[in-house]
């Protein structure tokens, strides 16, 4: 009971604030909404409702059966914005803008967002809103979470339109461009009886208990109205600043924290910085009569209300709110101009359609000629020319047709002139042939037309981004756990990702053994990305102006088929297109893929082969030389050993020497003769070879003070420079 008390009270609190917001609203929007209405008919006049004649002059020239056409231009000005803005509709892009987020990633969120606008039918929506500001000022956009299906716990955002922007009623506070700084919201709906009752049978008798009254009541015979009702409440919190797991900071909201270990020891870590900060949460309330539905009631996982104005024209003069869209200014133009169209017909209504005036006297006995001389061609038109007193009648003369009143016609022509003044649309805009002849001149006419009407399309632009603002902020709340989800690439392709919240990184593609990708994994919560709202031509139409493009380059330049041809192909929409794509795509070299070396590796490689081919012949070089070097070797050795044999038989011939002293000569002549350098430069002969004495051993009797003979035969004696070094000692000859 307690409980139910202290719900009792929270409720009757929260229909307490909807009642004095709602008044604010009302009063701050009256003078908007009923002009809204009147643009609204006006835009979307016709012949048979009559929306742009003034009721009390459509109620006169009624009452004298005079014409009050209806020449709707105003509708043809206004749908040459709209159907540009389908044409070139602004489209949702993310830029990685820090924090671990990277441009795949960011294209990876483009796909998410094209994946949301096409399961949401989102272009449909935004031509509907796009419809209501510029006819009337303002559209409203929405974004909604859903279940999958009646089977799935996994939930999925929705952008959908609010049929009736009557049923809307925003924050007057709210300022920013598209209202995502407003504290609270409603949103009405008319639902018809029989569904409020099967819907919402216990709340049968909370209907017709009007708390929120407008200018449409809350109850009818039919309908009864129901209120969606947002509203914000800001929450102290504290932010912290830590030394996460992995050594890196993070941030975290310490209310977050305490749900997971309220003891943490991250509280009082003195290295743990902390700042006071206000929490923004969305309140989500479902009001019936003067009842709040309990079992409607959340909190809203996003942390701005979704509801996104689409707006025209907003002005503030003289603290009164007002917004317009491109009909306001047409009006007083139109006006003239069913005016003027009204007076020519009826001019040309009033003049004789008789072609014939004739005297009685003289067509008396041919009436049944001139009576149907009108409807059918006869040969001739008899008349009498005598009366019966002999005098000449005066004969049957023609009239002048009816002719148009030049003052009218004028006054359609000025109308037409002003109309295309105020709307900055000419003649041209709309499809007839202006003055321009050449493609220059016909191109800045009409830049001339979208610069005075691009407002439309840069407010338009201005809701996409803050959806892809919402988006952004839902999809890690709404896809918070893992799974795998299909995105749109930009051409339409269907691409799967999955979404893993444990990933370290912000992406990861998944490749085999031949580095192929076969998955791509996102973690949508981590990142910081920037949003914006892409307005240009739609995909197909860029597609077909790149075709075009491509086919006048290869046509000037063929060679450049094997480089960009797959590329012209893939840009056509045609029949075997992309097979054809496909084929010359095996004929581009791996350089033009980036599959193979670079430019400047090329150049390396090109530098190394003629190192190579320079070293090569180098070596053929040398290897000659070496031949013709070991040829004189063994030529200088051969002649070397003939002129020491020589020697030595003369030596011994000559000298009378014993038989060890001959042996040791011999023995030296042996070593000399492989101590003597050989130059593989000198060719050998033996006029050329330097002069050379023979060293022989010393005899008993010959050995200096201090020698003695070693076992070698030679005779060693200290040195006479160099102390307590032995030298050996001989005698040349």
């Amino acid at each position: 009971m307690a409980r139910q008390a202290v719900d009792s009270e929270k409720f009757q609190k929260v229909l307490k604030r909807a009642q004095e917001r709602f008044k604010r609203c009302e009063a701050w929007e009256s003078y908007a909404r009923r002009l809204f209405m009147d643009d609204m008919r006006f835009a979307n006049a016709d012949a048979d409702n009559k929306y742009q004649w003034p009721t009390r002059m459509w109620n006169d020239r009624q009452r004298d059966e005079r014409p009050a056409l209806t020449i709707n231009k105003t509708r043809q000005h206004n749908l040459n914005i709209i159907n540009d803005a389908k044409m070139n509709k602004p489209g949702i892009k993310y830029r990685a803008a820090g924090n671990g987020a990277t441009a795949e990633a960011a294209r990876i969120w483009d796909g998410i967002a094209r994946h949301i606008e096409y399961q949401s039918n989102a272009p449909a929506h935004y031509d509907y809103a796009t419809t209501f500001q510029v006819e009337a000022g303002i559209g409203y956009l929405r974004v909604n979470t859903d279940y999958v299906d009646e089977n799935s716990f996994d939930q999925e955002i929705y952008i959908t339109s609010v049929a009736d922007p009557l049923t809307v009623y925003l924050d007057p506070d709210a300022r920013a461009p598209a209202k995502e700084d407003m504290r609270f919201a409603f949103i009405f709906e008319d639902m018809p009886k029989e569904v409020f009752d099967q819907k919402y049978p216990q709340y049968k008798q909370y209907a017709g208990r009007e708390i929120l009254v407008g200018e449409k009541g809350w109850f009818d015979e039919d309908h009864v109205r129901v209120a969606e009702y947002f509203e914000a409440e800001d929450i102290d919190d504290e932010l912290l600043m830590f030394t996460g797991p992995d050594g890196q900071p993070m941030t975290l909201m310490a209310s977050d924290l305490r749900k997971v270990d309220s003891k943490s020891e991250i509280f009082d870590d003195p290295m743990t910085r902390k700042r006071p900060v206000s929490r923004r949460v969305i309140h989500y309330h479902f009001i019936v009569g003067n009842h709040v539905v309990e079992e409607e009631e959340k909190i809203w996982v996003g942390k701005t209300i979704p509801i996104i104005p689409v707006i025209g024209e907003e002005t503030i003069i003289e603290g009164r709110m007002d917004r317009k869209g491109h009909t306001r200014a047409l009006k007083d133009p139109q006006r003239m101009y069913n005016y003027w169209a009204s007076a020519a017909v009826e001019y040309g209504a009033l003049q004789s359609k008789t072609p014939w005036i004739v005297g009685v006297e003289s067509v008396e006995g041919f009436e049944e000629y001139w009576a149907t001389a009108n409807r059918q061609n006869h040969a001739y038109l008899p008349y009498r020319s005598v009366g019966d007193d002999g005098k000449p009648l005066t004969p049957p003369a023609r009239i002048e047709p009816p002719v148009p009143s030049p003052v009218a016609l004028k006054g359609m022509e000025v109308a037409n002139v002003e109309m295309q003044m105020v709307s900055g649309q000419y003649e041209n805009q709309l499809g007839m042939q202006g003055n321009e002849r050449t493609g220059r001149a016909i191109a800045e006419r009409q830049r001339q037309g979208d610069r005075a009407t691009y407002h439309f399309i840069d407010n338009l632009a201005i809701a996409i981004r803050q959806i892809g603002k919402i988006i952004l902020d839902l999809v890690p709340k709404v896809y918070d756990t893992d799974r795998v989800i299909a995105i749109l690439a930009e051409n339409n392709e269907s691409l799967e990702v999955k979404l893993d919240p444990q990933l370290q990184q912000a992406h990861m593609l998944e490749l085999n053994e031949n580095n192929e990708v076969i998955g791509r994994l996102l973690n949508p919560a981590i990142g910081t990305y920037e949003v914006m709202s892409d307005v240009g031509p739609g995909y197909a139409t860029r597609r077909e102006e790149a075709f075009n493009a491509l086919t006048l380059i290869l046509t000037q330049n063929p060679a450049l088929t094997s480089i960009i041809g797959d590329i012209m192909f893939r840009a056509g929409d045609f029949p075997m297109a992309e097979e054809a794509a496909e084929r010359l795509k095996r004929m581009v070299p791996p350089q033009a893929l980036g599959q193979g070396p670079s430019q400047n590796e090329q150049m390396l490689g090109a530098q190394l082969q003629q190192m190579q081919q320079a070293l090569q012949a180098t070596m053929d070089e040398l290897a000659k030389e070496k031949g013709k070097s070991q040829a004189r070797l063994e030529k200088r050795e051969v002649e070397v050993y003939d002129a020491i044999t020589k020697r030595l038989d003369i030596l011994l011939k000559n000298a009378g020497l014993t038989q060890p002293q001959t042996a040791l000569v011999a023995d030296e002549a042996v070593r000399e003769s492989q101590d003597v350098p050989i130059s593989d430069t000198y060719e050998g002969h033996e006029d050329q070879m330097p002069g050379r004495q023979m060293a022989l051993p010393l005899e008993d009797h010959e050995i200096p003070e201090g020698g003695q003979r070693a076992p070698d035969g030679h005779v060693y004696a200290p040195h006479p420079q160099m102390p307590g070094v032995m030298a050996r000692v001989t005698k040349e000859i």
